[in-house]
């Protein structure tokens, strides 16, 4: 693009382009575009603009809560552009294809972000969704071995002791399921009322 813009200047000044075809040079122009999807505004009027972090919340707000999958998705695509933020937008558009029972889809996005997460915290949220991709497949063999990945790059991270303890139950462990959830200090007896009932508690 930069280099037909080039020869257009070119040509208008040795007089074979219209200067007509000048104004037009402003497409080549990036023009900032605000970090805020305008879904967003919706739920929260007074979001900052330059607060990224506080993007980043509302989304998953918006996600978990109101369960308004486009918004999220509009609001991710723009928050992947933007290092700081680029993993756990990537990972929030995995979540909702777990809301979403299609689980396959995460697969490209798991795979992107293998390759470049060097973050240990970041890292360990990968695998707990590949592993969440395996459970949702049963396999559990290969659930397990990402889900204990998670948890040695981060050892407190308490939701992939919950997806370990998911995992476990599914297996017929039950007692170490209950230790992981007690781990995670997450209410286990509700997480066992849910799975008892064939709900997906992740």
């Amino acid at each position: 693009m930069v280099k037909r813009a080039v020869t257009i200047l070119l040509l208008t000044n040795i007089g074979l382009v219209s200067a007509f075809a000048v104004p037009q040079l402003s497409q080549y122009i990036p023009i900032s575009k605000s970090i805020i999807a305008d879904c967003l505004r919706t739920y929260d009027k007074n979001i900052q603009e330059d607060d990224k972090i506080a993007v980043l919340e509302l989304t998953n707000k918006v996600r978990d809560q109101y369960h308004d999958f486009d918004c999220a998705l509009e609001s991710y695509a723009i928050l992947e552009q933007f290092k700081e933020t680029r993993t756990n937008a990537k990972l929030g558009i995995t979540e909702i294809f777990f809301y979403q029972d299609t689980s396959q889809k995460a697969w490209p996005y798991v795979i992107e972000m293998m390759k470049y997460e060097k973050d240990p915290t970041l890292l360990s949220n990968v695998y707990v969704a590949q592993g969440r991709i395996y459970l949702a497949d049963e396999n559990y063999a290969r659930a397990e071995e990402s889900f204990q990945t998670a948890l040695k790059l981060d050892p407190d991270n308490e939701f992939a002791m919950i997806a370990y303890g998911v995992l476990k139950y599914k297996t017929g462990d039950i007692s170490t399921a209950i230790e992981y959830f007690k781990q995670a200090r997450a209410d286990w007896q509700n997480i066992v009322i849910g799975l008892n009932s064939g709900l997906d508690m992740l």
